[in-house]
């Protein structure tokens, strides 16, 4: 009977942790400049969700954001459902004024990444952390996951590693997140507000694709723009592709049809 006693107790402590989510803090530099950025992770059983704050708000911390939302930007959420293996995020800040963009998210189905496991080892806020690389629509990513805290978790669309990611960045070095914290606690949960908008009807969510062609317009017809200031005989060499400034450079989709 102690026996039983003592196994129902382990059950219990088990299925607690498994239920608790876990919270990942991060430095978040872009294109070299640490201006203070923060970025945040939320995952449990049943989501990964990540949040990029805003920048110009000084120095913050998750239970900053919790009271005052405001201090994430709304245009760089996404929530990844690993019920159906689908990435839910918000809509790039052009979009708000496209009428036919009813829904205020977007929905990408995205397949595991093709992620190559290496045998660097270093450690990184005293967890054992291993090396993996991957190439995503159109960048290549570092990563270094640890596998101690028993969970998934990553920040943006770095998903199918067996591990929590600590710090990750592009070859190029536009992009770079850096743990900070780490917090595994029953009493955090997603901002409030976040949660909200992504528990709507998902079913209105945008294509993934058709979102792209479209930002990809809107983006072209800006560079153009910046273009058309200069004097009409001016020469350039080395102009940057329309998406470098972006996560993604490219998509599967576009490779398919240059076949």
């Amino acid at each position: 009977m102690k026996k039983y006693i003592i196994l129902l107790i382990l059950l219990g402590l088990a299925e607690l942790t498994e239920a608790q989510g876990i919270l990942i803090e991060y430095s978040y530099i872009t294109f070299g400049n640490n201006k203070g950025a923060k970025a945040f992770t939320f995952s449990n059983d049943q989501e990964n969700t990540f949040m990029i704050g805003d920048g110009k708000k000084g120095e913050y911390g998750y239970k900053n954001v919790l009271a005052n939302p405001d201090l994430l930007n709304p245009y760089y959420l996404y929530s990844y459902d690993k019920t159906n293996d689908t990435f839910y995020q918000a809509l790039p800040y052009f979009f708000t004024t496209v009428p036919e963009f009813d829904s205020k998210f977007a929905a990408d189905k995205v397949g595991a990444l093709n992620w190559v496991i290496s045998g660097d080892k270093k450690t990184i806020l005293g967890y054992e952390c291993t090396k993996a690389t991957a190439e995503f629509r159109g960048r290549k990513w570092e990563v270094w996951f640890t596998t101690a805290l028993n969970a998934e978790a990553f920040p943006w669309k770095l998903h199918g590693l067996p591990g929590v990611i600590l710090e990750a960045g592009d070859s190029e070095k536009l992009f770079l997140f850096i743990a900070e914290r780490i917090s595994v606690n029953s009493e955090y949960d997603i901002v409030p507000g976040v949660k909200k908008f992504f528990s709507k009807n998902r079913t209105n969510a945008v294509d993934y694709k058709t979102l792209i062609e479209h930002q990809n317009r809107g983006l072209m017809e800006l560079q153009s723009q910046q273009l058309s200031k200069y004097p009409s005989r001016t020469q350039f060499q080395g102009i940057p592709h329309f998406r470098s400034g972006e996560f993604e450079r490219s998509h599967e989709w576009e490779n398919s049809k240059k076949k």
